[in-house]
């Protein structure tokens, strides 16, 4: 049995226009950064600052709606993208 009677509706965690820019930006640049690294070419490298804008927007999202398992998840994947940004870039 449902909490909620027939007229009233479930609340919606997250409203769908609001941060629809930021989990596109999340979204297409965890893509392309993946993409990058695929290459395995001069361009790879790059593809660690594109997860690390990815896993930080997504931090954000996480911390908007509330959804702590996605927050920790990117907190760790942001760690890692510092972590693999030093050991990557070339002014290493």
């Amino acid at each position: 049995m449902s909490r909620f009677t027939p007229k009233e509706e479930a609340p919606d965690p997250a409203p769908r226009k609001q941060g629809r820019f930021e989990g596109w930006l999340a979204s297409l640049t965890g893509i392309v950064g993946s993409a990058m690294l695929a290459t395995n070419t001069w361009v790879s490298g790059w593809g660690w600052p594109l997860y690390l804008v990815s896993s930080v927007t997504w931090c954000g999202i996480a911390m908007k709606t509330r959804n702590r398992p996605l927050l920790a998840m990117n907190a760790v994947f942001t760690l890692i993208n510092v972590v693999a940004i030093w050991r990557w870039m070339p002014w290493r």
